[in-house]
């Protein structure tokens, strides 16, 4: 298994071929193309294929003294085959494989969806001073208390509350809603 953190596409790659390694020996086992010791052995290389990962992780958690999904999903998956059912063992790893899968491409997703908003956000602000006039700055300096002038089509370069005039803004690409907000 590939670790969660990374983008995706190798996770689930991994969880598909150990999917379909899985299916390869069952339809073989079951149409008695190899024997009974050669399915149980290609599952345990099945199971060390696909378990190698989260069986250190869940050694790591060990070591730590705590308790997480890793180790859990190892102890499982030894237990059943420690009673002989080698086949719910490495079914139970390609299920936490393809669900790590699964997950790695949900955070990716989110990130690129999270880096999208932030290349949104403009660069530059114009800052009211004192004295009403203006000056073009970067948004990273406006600080807490600063006054910015937003013209119509502008985007908005930072939060805070409205203090004179009004408008609609077009909040789609945060809330999904598709009329401006007034």
């Amino acid at each position: 298994m590939i670790r969660r953190e990374s983008a995706g596409g190798d996770a689930v790659a991994v969880a598909v071929l150990a999917g379909l390694a899985l299916l390869v020996v069952l339809v073989r086992f079951r149409l008695r193309v190899i024997a009974v010791a050669a399915a149980r052995g290609l599952l345990w290389d099945h199971a060390a294929a696909g378990g190698w990962e989260p069986g250190l992780a869940g050694l790591r958690a060990l070591r730590a003294r705590t308790l997480d999904v890793d180790l859990l999903m190892v102890v499982a998956a030894a237990g059943a085959a420690a009673v002989g059912q080698v086949l719910d063992g490495g079914l139970l790893i390609v299920i936490f494989a393809t669900s790590g899968a699964l997950e790695a491409v949900a955070t990716h997703r989110t990130a690129q969806a999270v880096r999208g908003l932030l290349d949104l956000a403009p660069e530059q602000a114009t800052r009211l001073d004192e004295a009403g006039t203006e000056q073009v700055m970067d948004a990273g300096a406006l600080r807490a208390g600063d006054v910015i002038l937003v013209r119509p089509g502008e985007r908005i370069a930072a939060d805070g509350l409205v203090l004179s005039g009004s408008s609609d803004v077009d909040q789609a690409t945060i809330t999904g809603e598709p009329l401006p907000a007034a």
